[in-house]
Order: C-alpha cells, then structure tokens, then sequence
C-alpha cells in the first residue's frame, strides 16, 4: 500500500520488485494483476491501494511489498488489512519484504530445524527457568521455541515470509494463525527478548507471559490454527 507518486528511479526500482515477485507468483501457476484498479479490487478492500493480487483455483491472496523492515513497521494499514483478509474465506494475505538477507538470517540457515523432542526440550526449557525466578531469561528461550515453530507452520503451509521474528509473526497473523490479541501480546513479550538479549534491564517479568509464548509455541507446532491461547 503506498500513495500515488511520480516516477523516480526508485520507483522504478520498487516496479521491478514487484514485478519479480509477481513473476514468481506466476511461476506457481497463479494469475496475478499487478496494482489493481477499480472493479479489479475486492469490494473488501476497497479504499487500498494494493500491489497485487494472485489466484488460482479455490485461492486468492493478496501480496503487500515492502522494501524494508522500517517500510514495513511504518505502513498502520497493514495490520488492519490484514484483519480484513483474514475474514474473507479463501483469501489470505502475504507481505513479502525485500530487504536483503541479514548476516544472523544466512546464519541461521547453516544450522538444522530442531526435531519435535528438541523442540519441546527448548519450550521445557524455558518453563523451568521461570519457575526458578529467570523469567527475563526464560523469555528469551521461550521466543527461540517459538521461532522454529513459527519457521515449521511457515513452510508447511508454504506461506511467504523470512525468518525474522517480526516479520514470522506478521505472516502468521496475516495468515489468520494468530488473532489481534495473541499477535499484540507476542509483542510484547517479543519486546522483553530483545531488551534482554541486547544486554538490557527489563521491567519485572510475568513468569504467566513466558508460558503464554510456549503455550503459542506448543499450539503453532502442532498446526492448530483455532487452537492458540488467547490468555
């Protein structure tokens, strides 16, 4: 989503991106509309100016380009969107960011996916830290269980979306796998992982919130996407 503007070699840039990103859409066996128009947008998603559109049979999705996290994070409409598509049946809604691969991302891919007994070690983990009073600490386990459930839901459902957590997040939520309030309270609890993984001193920590992420994580894991606490 982004207003009219005139042409400028970065436009021109952000043109080809999306057009990539169309082609590969295309590549799949979609029929894709780049930058609908009037009666080519659906009725309920009037007033978006949107990238694209995709479908095929039984399928549609509409495909948000961003062209970097701060891109992403500035762009309020998105998360209303993304309500709007997830209430439609057979839509859903993919945000594609173009931002090139950071060097913790291309390290994360030298290293395996844990199995399902290494994943719920990591998620037992974390439930043990906070019952022995780490719960800052315990959060951050909790969040990495979390990502590699969020990274396996991900590729199982063949969604578009890259492995940072942000972003893991917004793909699920857009993808009707999280609600308004598990995708706001995983924020927030996202927020303590990072003060504390930077070398920072959070406010005091709800050991209830680190079960709250593993109790995502156990449901994300298993492919229960109606099933995700909501407290």
């Amino acid at each position: 989503m982004r207003p009219m503007s005139s042409s400028s070699p970065s436009d021109a840039m952000e043109q080809q991106a999306i057009e990539r990103v169309a082609q590969r859409y295309r590549n799949e066996g979609y029929d894709v509309i780049v930058h609908p128009r009037g009666d080519q947008i659906p009725s309920f998603a009037a007033g978006f100016q949107l990238d694209l559109i995709a479908t095929r049979s039984g399928e549609s999705i509409i495909g948000e380009i961003k062209t970097n996290r701060i891109d992403l994070s500035s762009d309020h409409q998105i998360t209303r969107l993304a309500e709007i598509v997830n209430a439609q049946p057979g839509w859903r809604l993919d945000v594609i960011v173009l931002e090139p691969e950071t060097a913790v991302e291309k390290a994360a891919q030298e290293a395996p996916e844990p199995t399902d007994e290494q994943l719920i070690g990591i998620l037992n983990a974390a439930e043990d830290l906070a019952d022995k009073g780490y719960a800052p600490y315990a959060c951050v386990v909790a969040w990495g269980g979390l990502e590699a459930a969020m990274r396996r839901l991900r590729d199982e459902g063949e969604l578009y979306g890259r492995t940072n957590p942000n972003e893991l997040m917004r793909t699920l939520y857009g993808n009707g796998f999280l609600s308004r309030e598990q995708f706001e309270r995983l924020r927030e609890s996202y927020k303590i992982r990072s003060q504390v993984v930077h070398g920072l001193i959070p406010p005091k920590v709800d050991p209830e919130l680190v079960r709250y992420v593993t109790a995502t994580a156990r449901y994300l894991a298993s492919g229960e996407e109606a099933a995700v606490p909501s407290n």
